[in-house]
């Protein structure tokens, strides 16, 4: 069939006629729209996106769905998704050097995916990337109550240092003024 210029603009491409419309669900995650078979996500049917139905989507009337997108949407990372999507598609999950093993950890969470599902090649550094990052998390928060704990004792505990005494001294010349002034 030859088609000039002027009809080939005009050719609206179509799903094949096994797709049906029902059988296709629009995601949209993030601002980003993915287009995606029904059966692609029943592949993992306890996660989040695996208990999604075209039927169940639109007798629902949940915040996340829009009759007048007619899609779901999710307030999610879409760079991260596409990895989650891949997931879906290929039955292996692969973790990206550049995210960070919590975030993913959260997302995977989300979704509602086990971290056992990552692939062999990318189990090891992720978990090491999210050992480093929880230790990291953990070193700030013991940083953030030794602050604490020094600003509290140089407050309440005039005994503990001298810089405390001092305060202490400074408190109780201001108070005795005060009380003199009166």
């Amino acid at each position: 069939m030859n088609l000039t210029n002027e009809e080939e603009d005009l050719c609206i491409v179509s799903y094949p006629e096994s797709k049906q419309a029902e059988d296709i669900i629009l995601l949209n995650v993030g601002g980003v729209s993915h287009e995606v078979l029904l059966k692609t996500l029943q592949r993992f049917p306890d996660s989040r996106l695996g208990n999604l139905s075209s039927s169940t989507i639109k007798n629902q009337t949940t915040k996340e769905y829009s009759q007048l997108t007619n899609e779901v949407y999710f307030d999610r990372s879409p760079i991260i998704f596409n990895d989650i999507l891949d997931f879906y598609r290929t039955g292996k999950l692969h973790f990206n050097d550049e995210s960070c093993a919590i975030r993913l950890s959260d997302e995977l969470e989300f979704w509602m995916i086990a971290e056992s599902n990552l692939s062999p090649c990318c189990k090891e550094r992720y978990f090491l990337k999210k050992l480093e990052a929880t230790r990291e998390m953990h070193e700030e928060t013991e940083t953030e109550l030794n602050d604490q704990s020094s600003v509290w004792n140089l407050l309440d505990n005039p005994s503990s240092s001298i810089p405390a005494r001092i305060y202490y001294l400074v408190s109780l010349f201001f108070v005795l003024l005060y009380l003199l002034a009166m």
